[in-house]
């Protein structure tokens, strides 16, 4: 569900840089990162799923010429996005006026998903296609609110918006602004995000953990006088997975 890159000797994320720090990607999260070239040897990648045993670390990529001789190393500081980088100004506040506020309240439960006995992944209590839609007009500003209960992290994706992290635990961010698609949520955290209702349409809303997936946490954001001839759910044979 989620794994860490280490960057030796040194990364670079807008210029800022981290040396011996794990960086955690979750599905469908990306980053943009630079380093320098040693003058001999080579970078290395290592794939560091927490969940395998140290025997299972292993590198992944290899730039420049040579073998890698890297360990992973253990007990690394974690990458906190929240607090990298520099306050700019930015589109959104905590404090902005929004039009549409939506809590999303994330979680998973045993119970009955497809006619199947098994853990399920609801939003808001409930699991697709049973889950409302989040319903905005063009230009209108939104706010959800991300909430992570249960055991398992979540890695939630907007189709068709980038929006913008507000705050962490209750707690505006300190460093740069981040814009992104894609959010990690583990148990215990939550998170404010805003966007810009700017891409008429019907757009899927999910986390992108498969079996999450698949089992639940799926919804839809509508825009207003947009309409489709399609329904979903089991009968119509038509599922966002």
């Amino acid at each position: 569900n989620s794994f860490r890159h280490f960057f030796k000797p040194i990364a670079f994320l807008r210029q800022n840089p981290l040396t011996n720090v794990a960086l955690s990607i979750s599905a469908a999260q990306r980053y943009d990162l630079s380093f320098v070239m040693p003058s001999s040897g080579v970078v290395t990648l290592i794939d560091a799923d927490e969940r395998a045993e140290p025997s299972a670390q292993h590198p992944t990529v290899v730039i420049g010429t040579g073998q890698s001789q890297v360990a992973y190393p253990n007990m690394l500081e974690q990458f906190d996005f929240t607090a990298y980088g520099s306050p700019a100004a930015d589109t959104f506040t905590s404090d902005s006026h929004f039009d549409v506020v939506q809590d999303v309240v994330l979680n998973n439960q045993l119970g009955f998903f497809d006619g199947e006995f098994t853990m399920t992944f609801p939003i808001n209590g409930k699991t697709y296609p049973s889950i409302p839609s989040i319903h905005v007009k063009t230009g209108d500003w939104v706010k959800l609110y991300f909430v992570g209960n249960g055991i398992a992290p979540h890695s939630m994706h907007l189709h068709g918006h980038v929006f913008t992290v507000l705050a962490h635990n209750g707690k505006p961010l300190t460093g740069s602004p981040i814009h992104v698609d894609t959010l990690n949520i583990n148990p215990g955290e939550s998170f404010d995000v805003g966007f810009i209702a700017n891409n008429p349409g019907l757009w899927m809303f999910h986390c992108h953990m498969v079996f999450h997936d698949a089992h639940g946490m799926d919804m839809m954001l509508e825009y207003a006088n947009i309409s489709t001839p399609y329904t979903i759910g089991k009968t119509s044979g038509n599922n966002p997975f």
